[in-house]
């Protein structure tokens, strides 16, 4: 009988933050945190998020198997969006703006974490100095979305809804040799404000 623990592929979701805000790198990490948590009960969806996962400057989300992608990106998208309003309104002050960097590859879950590229390589892309340009171009928005060709190959025969229209993304180069791919789709979402 095999013992290795099985590789399911999976969309992996890394939401990347510039700065520590007034309460620190670990406060900072658990507004992060509760906001990704927040953002998934909103838009319906069970995440995976091992407490006990590091990355640098990142959170990782595993979607579930089997979603409906293109769906399921767009509300996490409109809800992660509408969390940073709420945070960003009541934060005195204090502004918390993310990238979002969306992936996909073999992931394995073990009872201390996971592992695996795509979850690596999305931290990365979230990370990046394209994302961080983006963001620091539009002083407007509190979120950039970032999606690797194949996800945007993948997701532009779809409806997107207004969250991830694929007409708002601009192609750029990456130059990273450890990056998933050569070339990545960036978008700051233009969503609507609250209701």
């Amino acid at each position: 009988m095999n013992d290795d623990v099985p590789g399911i592929r999976r969309v992996c979701v890394a939401a990347g933050w510039d700065g520590d805000g007034p309460g620190g790198a670990g406060a900072e990490r658990r507004t992060v945190r509760q906001a990704l948590v927040s953002a998934c009960a909103a838009a319906g969806l069970q995440r995976s998020l091992p407490g006990r996962q590091r990355r640098e400057g990142a959170e990782i989300l595993l979607l579930p198997a089997g979603i409906d992608e293109p769906r399921a990106l767009a509300a996490l998208t409109r809800s992660v969006a509408a969390e940073l309003r709420g945070i960003n309104a009541a934060g005195g002050g204090r502004r918390l703006r993310l990238a979002l960097a969306v992936n996909e590859g073999v992931v394995v879950l073990r009872p201390a974490g996971f592992s695996g590229w795509a979850i690596g390589r999305a931290c990365r892309l979230a990370a990046s100095p394209q994302a961080r340009s983006a963001l620091a171009g539009d002083p407007a928005s509190d979120l950039v979305g970032r999606l690797t060709d194949r996800i945007f190959d993948d997701l532009t025969g779809h409806r997107l809804g207004p969250a991830l229209g694929s007409g708002r993304f601009e192609r750029v180069e990456i130059d990273d040799p450890a990056a998933c791919c050569r070339t990545a789709w960036i978008c700051a979402p233009a969503l609507p404000g609250p209701a």
